[in-house]
């Protein structure tokens, strides 16, 4: 909204249009007659006067002066004015439905108190009550609201039965009560729009569940209506918790004192989650919150979910709450590693302490829990994953340089050099290297994605630009290893898993998908490879004749910033699907969601077939060539394999 200096500074040929619903300094005056339902949704304070003239004719020019004595209301204003303007004491003209307020003056009058000065020229206005109106703040005028303020309350939710975004009749019910806080009634139709959130914020980037309407609704000043909204479930958030929110009148049809405070949210988890998911599933929306990377995001899964096991697993003396046990270390982990979502984290715990039975094994638990994450978070301290580095990027043909659009630095070069949690070092699955620039098969790798990833690319299916959507897992969402996370969620809600074997599932998992990222960053700074979008504009320089640049050649997905070889995204792939198919067999045919692309499922007859249209995404986007994706899968299932065997029970 403009401020009242600026539209005294507007010229008076670009008149401001009144918003249906914005908020105005507004000066009534009473017509001849006085209508039934005034004009506007406000009542004229006692201290200010006007004065009226007006000829015995309506068809003569009536006139009238409205002195405001330090306070004038905001009110919203009838739906037949359409423009305003005000300069100084210069007049301008108001077109109210295209009929003519002649001139609007501003200034001091005699008295030196505020005044505005207008001029109906159409009887059709004199018939009713109307408004001479400002838009903005003076300093000289102190507002007071006369408008609805309404302020939700999530009082209940029912969550669906199932966590299946395909079941459109599985929904879940939330009783919303909205509260009039403002002095004037609320009145007509009432829209609500229901979000599934990682976080308890509104964002775009929120799935939106359902839109609702009420029609002729009404709310007095200090009552409440309570209301109950169907919702379908959410296609992208992990099951195990989110938040829903309900955001009331989004669009502004009704006009309110305060626009800010619409929106309620309500913490939930999916039925069929226990302690473990829950706190998988509030790692992962931190991870989103914060924007982590994937390495980051995977050493702190890894850390997370090693406490969880040792929690699970510990032997204990004394009677001790498994549930308690694995709160306990799951709070204490994540307080030291996303300090800023100590609220969040609080709220998850008292909801995780509130399904345990209070008493000595609660206690216990909570005890041995955070003991346990003391030890875990003592031996990770000095890993290496703080140590900067000195990497600078090269010039020369095939090295890696920072890419359009950002041109960002390199992200995490010393990643590599972190202490794994399995493997022995980031070396031990080192990949033999890319093709050399003049091979045939350079050639045939940088045709490939130059035809296929290409924003503008005429090759590229629907689907494929659906993969490559799909998986694209980049900044502010859970991730490539966290988009696993999702699908292990997701699959032990399905198959019903048990406390101790989600223990152990997640702790398998992050621990091969943190050493993963070790192993794939190891890759890529020793072999340092261009990204597609460099080598396809700098192609003149490679030495291969069966390659032509194209110097405004732009990838589909966004260049992340580091080296091309290997594709993390297939080395994580690669080591996540080989962890699951151990525990659910390879060819379990499953469902999975993206939180980057809401709504849409896609579905998976084997582990590997997910894995493989995962790495393969990264070409269809634009970003890797096929050997980085392939040797990055082929890594990425050895690796696997080593934490299976390693994690082997009997």
């Amino acid at each position: 909204m403009k401020s009242f200096d600026d539209l005294l500074s507007s010229s008076t040929s670009g008149l401001p249009t009144l918003e249906p619903g914005e908020n105005f300094l507004t000066g009534s005056r009473t017509g001849l007659n006085h209508a039934t339902e005034p004009s506007a949704l406000f009542t004229p304070l006692s201290d200010f006067s006007h004065k009226h003239s007006s000829s015995s004719s309506l068809k003569a020019t009536p006139r009238d002066e409205v002195i405001f004595n330090q306070q004038v209301e905001i009110g919203t204003f009838a739906s037949d004015v359409q423009t305003l303007g005000i300069t100084g004491n210069a007049s301008t003209s108001t077109v109210v439905n295209g009929r003519s307020i002649a001139a609007l003056r501003q200034g001091a009058n005699k008295a030196g108190k505020d005044s505005l000065t207008g001029m109906a020229t159409d009887s059709a206005l004199l018939s009713r009550d109307s408004n001479l109106t400002v838009r903005g703040r003076s300093d000289s005028l102190a507002a007071a609201v006369r408008l609805p303020d309404l302020v939700g309350t999530i009082e209940r939710v029912i969550m669906p039965r199932t966590i299946d975004p395909k079941k459109k009749d599985d929904k879940g019910q939330i009783k919303v009560d909205i509260t009039n806080r403002g002095s004037l009634r609320a009145r007509g139709f009432l829209n609500v729009s229901i979000y599934a959130s990682p976080d308890p914020v509104l964002s775009a980037s929120d799935q939106l569940l359902d839109q609702v309407s009420r029609g002729n609704v009404q709310i007095q000043p200090n009552n409440t209506r309570k209301f109950t909204f169907d919702f379908t479930n959410p296609a992208g958030v992990a099951p195990g918790a989110y938040y829903l929110i309900v955001n009331i009148d989004p669009t502004g049809r009704i006009a309110e004192s305060n626009e800010t405070n619409n929106a309620a949210n309500k913490r939930v988890s999916a039925n069929g989650t226990d302690v473990v998911l829950d706190w998988n599933a509030t790692l992962l929306n931190a991870i989103v919150t914060e924007r982590s990377s994937p390495p980051s995001a995977s050493r702190s899964m890894a850390v997370l979910h090693t406490a969880i096991y040792d929690a699970v697993t510990a032997n204990s003396t004394r009677t001790v709450s498994r549930e308690a046990a694995v709160a306990g270390a799951a709070h204490q982990i994540l307080i030291n590693l996303y300090p800023n979502q100590t609220a969040i984290l609080n709220e998850q715990l008292t909801m995780s302490l509130a399904e345990i039975a209070n008493g000595a094994a609660e206690t216990n638990g909570i005890a041995l829990g955070r003991s346990v994450a003391d030890a875990v978070l003592a031996a990770r301290r000095n890993d290496g994953s703080a140590v900067p580095s000195s990497y600078i990027p090269g010039t020369a043909p095939g090295r890696w340089q920072p890419t359009l659009p950002g041109n960002q630095p390199a992200l995490l070069p010393h990643w590599g050099n972190v202490t794994p949690f399995v493997m022995r070092s980031g070396s031990q699955f080192r990949p033999e290297g890319p093709p050399a620039l003049s091979s045939a098969e350079w050639a045939a790798e940088f045709n490939e994605v130059k035809t296929l990833g290409g924003v503008n690319s005429t090759v590229r299916t629907a689907e494929q630009t659906e993969i490559a959507n799909f998986w694209a897992d980049g900044a502010g969402t859970f991730t490539p290893p966290g988009h696993w996370n999702l699908v292990a969620e997701q699959l032990s809600v399905v198959r019903r898993n048990t406390l101790v074997e989600n223990a152990r599932l997640f702790a398998m998992l992050n621990v091969a998908e943190a050493d993963a990222g070790i192993a794939a960053w190891d890759a890529k700074y020793i072999y340092d490879l261009w990204r597609p979008i460099t080598a396809i504009r700098l192609a003149d320089q490679d030495g291969n004749p069966n390659t032509v640049a194209d110097p405004t050649w732009t990838p589909l997905v966004i260049t992340p910033p580091f080296p091309e070889y290997v594709s993390g995204h297939s080395t994580y792939s690669g080591a996540a699907s080989t962890v699951l198919a151990s525990f659910f067999g390879e060819n379990t045919q499953f469902e999975t969601t993206s939180i980057g692309l809401p709504g849409v499922v896609r579905s998976y007859s084997s582990f590997s077939q997910a894995a493989d249209e995962a790495g393969m995404s990264r070409v269809y986007g634009g970003i890797h060539f096929q050997s980085g994706n392939q040797d990055g899968l082929v890594m990425g299932r050895a690796l696997g394999r080593y934490v299976v065997e390693r994690y082997a029970v009997t």
